[in-house]
C-alpha cells in the first residue's frame, strides 16, 4: 500500500512538474511603450529575452520564477552591461494576453504570438 502511494504521488508530481506555465511563449507588444519593449521570449527552461526597438538582439537576459499560476518574476541583466540589473513581472491576464511591469510600474500590454504549423 505504501509503495502504491509513493508511485501515485510520483506520477502526479511528474505530470504537474512538466506542464508549462501560461506565461511561457512569445509575447509581442502591440504598440509603443516607455521602455521601447517590442518582444518578450519566455522559455520553458526559465530563460527570458527582452527585446527593444534599439536592436534586433535582446536588450536583457532574464531568469523567471513562478509567483503563482498567473505571475512570473523576471530577474534580468542588461546584455550591454551585466552589472545593471532590473526586475520585471509578467502577469498573464487572459488566454493570449499579459501585462509587463518594471518596479511595479506598468510598461506594456503583451499579446501571445502563436506560431502556426507549416501547411503541407
Amino acid at each position: 500500500m505504501f509503495k502504491a502511494g509513493i508511485t501515485a504521488f510520483s506520477v502526479l508530481l511528474f505530470i504537474t512538474g512538466c506542464t508549462h506555465h501560461p506565461g511561457t511563449g512569445l509575447w509581442l507588444s502591440p504598440g509603443a511603450n516607455t521602455d521601447a519593449i517590442t518582444k518578450v521570449e519566455v522559455d520553458f527552461d526559465r530563460n527570458v529575452r527582452i527585446y527593444s526597438t534599439a536592436s534586433a538582439e535582446p536588450a536583457l537576459q532574464c531568469r523567471w520564477r513562478i509567483i503563482d499560476t498567473q505571475n512570473l518574476k523576471l530577474d534580468c541583466v542588461y546584455l550591454i552591461n551585466t552589472e545593471l540589473k532590473e526586475k520585471y513581472r509578467l502577469i498573464v491576464t487572459g488566454n493570449d494576453t499579459a501585462e509587463l511591469y518594471r518596479a511595479n510600474r506598468f510598461i506594456t500590454k503583451l499579446i501571445k504570438h502563436t506560431v502556426q504549423p507549416n501547411a503541407r
